[in-house]
């Protein structure tokens, strides 16, 4: 016996594992769930992904618009011109509160 079951081949293995899944088909309610599932799944992962990718472009903006601020800033407050050093410190604080350690300085 022991020799018959070296002896059968992987194409008659795999024949046998065919017929046990034939004789047990799926119902009617597997068939149905699988599809809706798999779409819940994943219209679920695309509005995460879509959530988070909104947030981090929003941030990056913000920081973007920051540094440029900045740069004016930084550009403006060189000059030689007094006046330009004040009028660029007043303007950064008008277009943007939220570098507030500016006020506090004063």
């Amino acid at each position: 016996m022991l020799r018959k079951a070296f002896r059968t081949s992987h194409r008659e293995i795999a024949d046998l594992l065919m017929e046990k899944k034939m004789a047990n088909p799926k119902n009617r309610v597997e068939i149905i769930l699988m599809p809706l599932v798999v779409a819940c799944v994943g219209i679920l992962g695309t509005l995460f992904i879509t959530q988070q990718q909104e947030r981090n472009s929003l941030a990056k903006a913000d920081s973007d618009r920051q540094v440029k601020i900045l740069e004016i800033f930084a550009e403006k407050v060189k000059s030689p011109d007094e006046g330009q050093r004040l009028l660029s410190l007043k303007l950064l604080r008008a277009v943007d509160d939220g570098l507030r350690y500016l006020r506090k300085s004063e």
